[in-house]
């Protein structure tokens, strides 16, 4: 729904980052259980010592699997959004669904503005390589 130069907000588009934080808060609780066994003091035993670093592990691999399903589901829409600014000039494009309102830009910010769209999109992406360098440091290091 558009007004005077505006985007308003829309409530499924709210309810969705509710869900996505919802999620993102039940991930950090998961991670917290799997960091628990992680405690390990000087007289720590080998077999104590192995199920920290499978457990690190774990984390790892929660850790990939998330950012990896984070990347598949937001990149193809910063991609989508940026292309259909540069096409039509302007940033939000129309019949996107906003959380706030926002106002429309044309021209050389809506430009730009699709620009930061391609770059999050390759940031969602370049956040993989963080679990996978923990898993490489860890293999490389046990």
């Amino acid at each position: 729904m558009e007004n005077d130069g505006y985007v308003e907000p829309s409530t499924s588009a709210r309810v969705l980052l509710v869900i996505y934080i919802a999620l993102l808060a039940l991930l950090v609780f998961l991670a917290k259980t799997e960091i628990d066994y992680l405690q390990l003091t000087d007289g720590s035993t080998s077999e104590q010592l192995q199920d920290s670093i499978r457990s690190l592990r774990n984390l790892i691999h929660y850790l990939l699997i998330v950012t990896v399903l984070q990347a598949m589901l937001f990149s193809p829409y910063f991609v989508l959004l940026g292309y259909r600014s540069i096409k039509t000039g302007r940033f939000p494009p129309q019949g996107t669904r906003v959380i706030k309102r926002t106002r429309i830009v044309q021209g050389k910010k809506a430009t730009q503005s699709a620009y930061v769209s391609f770059v999050f999109a390759l940031v969602t992406w370049l956040l993989v390589l963080f679990p996978l360098c923990l898993e490489w440091m860890l293999t490389v290091l046990s």
